[in-house]
């Protein structure tokens, strides 16, 4: 990852979850886990407040390329945090037109591996 872009997708990152854990409640993350039965941890954003991030972050950012949505998702995925996760599947379907039908295995791939 060049310089230029992993700096973007950092910044991208780091505010989105910073004003995420502002919005987040304890009681509300404690309450996501059960209900998924997941071994994520939470923070306790809801799903209106981790897509308003990511419109925020896009505004902020700019437009991802493919390379860059890309290496973000990987990053996320591979996070343990649900809301980088939830962040992820946002911020993909928002910038889905810079995708191709070659992305499709990479996704299945991506997912499988969670």
């Amino acid at each position: 990852m060049s310089q230029g872009k992993g700096s973007k997708i950092n910044t991208l990152l780091a505010e989105a979850i910073a004003n995420l854990r502002a919005v987040a409640t304890d009681d509300r993350a404690a309450r996501e886990k059960a209900y998924l039965k997941s071994d994520l941890e939470f923070l306790g954003a809801t799903v209106p407040q981790i897509h308003a991030q990511a419109k925020a972050a896009l505004r902020r950012c700019g437009k991802l390329d493919r390379t860059e949505l890309r290496e973000l998702t990987e990053f996320c995925w591979a996070s343990r945090l649900h809301e980088h996760r939830s962040l992820a599947c946002s911020l993909l379907q928002s910038q889905a037109r810079c995708l191709t039908t070659e992305d499709l295995a990479w996704m299945g791939d991506a997912l499988a591996g969670s």
